[in-house]
């Protein structure tokens, strides 16, 4: 079933979609995490990923972002998944 009006897709993954989570600083952050264990890190207004994570083994099973201030000079994010792994991830060392 389709919500009408349907806007855009965002195709990157590989898998299925298990866990979602957007940015509570910004409209522009989103996370995605599938069965495959890879977590994307989304620029929504350009509906592009800024960084494809192979984070977990198998499932992703949540992702959230961890408080982040809209000032803050980095964006912390966390990732759990059937690895029985709770990954911290900084977007800033992702960049370097």
């Amino acid at each position: 079933m389709f919500a009408k009006p349907f806007i855009k897709s965002l195709d990157n993954h590989s898998d299925g979609i298990i866990s979602m989570a957007k940015a509570r600083s910004n409209m522009v952050d989103m996370l995605s995490g599938a069965a495959d264990g890879e977590v994307i890190f989304w620029d929504l207004p350009r509906q592009k990923p800024m960084f494809q994570i192979n984070a977990h083994e198998r499932f992703v099973r949540g992702v959230t972002f961890a408080g982040n201030h809209a000032l803050a000079a980095d964006n912390i994010f966390v990732s759990t998944g059937d690895d029985a792994k709770v990954c911290i991830w900084s977007l800033s060392g992702l960049k370097s």
